[in-house]
């Protein structure tokens, strides 16, 4: 039982993180944020790369916060590393910069998560869950930095070729709902839905979930 009288859920059905971050500010945030939810318990924090991938072989998280930009190693470089190892820790990599490079490379690497640090607080502990629970995350909006997305014509006709269905599937991937969540909102399968996001990366031409829901996020204002 905590001190305010609740009783918190055991260890062993929490989920372990472990921050990774150079600025001591920035991890006690992280801190602040995570420690308000009942349900995750944080392992250690890092303040280099080369700390980091210590930390996290040796604790095996659940999940890694992981800065892309760190000395002694970058958190993509840790990415790649634990990839290496077959270390089964879910990354969520966290960055000020709204690069499309970045982003793409971290999908690359196998990053569940990508979530800019500008983000709501509550990206942090909703990326952690939904990342621990095997679905991708994206918090904030990377590659648009806020401003309203001016598409090629020809993404805009894919969207266009879309199903009334299939595009109430993307609009809800674009609020990054899980597959479950979306079955839930249309009183479908989640089978059925699984079918429409294979059909519709098929139109748009994209590959994998976290690519899809890049997508969706990018072009919302056109579903």
């Amino acid at each position: 039982m905590n001190d305010s009288g609740t009783q918190s859920a055991p260890d062993n059905s929490r989920i372990s993180v472990v921050i990774a971050d150079d600025h001591p500010i920035v991890r006690a945030g992280l801190r602040l944020m995570i420690d308000k939810a009942a349900d995750i318990r944080i392992l250690g924090e890092a303040g280099d790369g080369e700390e980091a991938l210590e930390m996290i072989e040796a604790q095996r998280p659940d999940v890694a916060l992981l800065d892309i930009e760190m000395p002694k190693n970058t958190g993509l470089d840790v990415l790649r590393d634990l990839q290496c190892r077959a270390i089964r820790t879910s990354a969520i990599m966290l960055t000020l910069h709204d690069d499309r490079d970045i982003f793409h490379r971290a999908i690359e690497l196998g990053a569940m998560g990508y979530i800019l640090k500008d983000s709501a607080p509550q990206d942090i502990v909703t990326g952690i869950r939904r990342v621990a629970g095997g679905d991708h995350y994206v918090g904030g909006l990377p590659g648009t930095n806020g401003r309203r997305v001016n598409p090629r014509s020809g993404e805009l006709l894919a969207v266009e070729s879309l199903t009334p269905a299939e595009r109430r599937v993307l609009g809800l991937i674009a609020e990054n709902r899980s597959t479950r969540e979306i079955a839930e909102a249309l009183f479908v399968s989640p089978r059925t839905i699984d079918t429409h996001r294979a059909s519709v990366c098929s139109k748009l031409g994209v590959s994998g979930s976290f690519a899809l829901i890049r997508f969706a996020i990018e072009h919302r204002m056109f579903l």
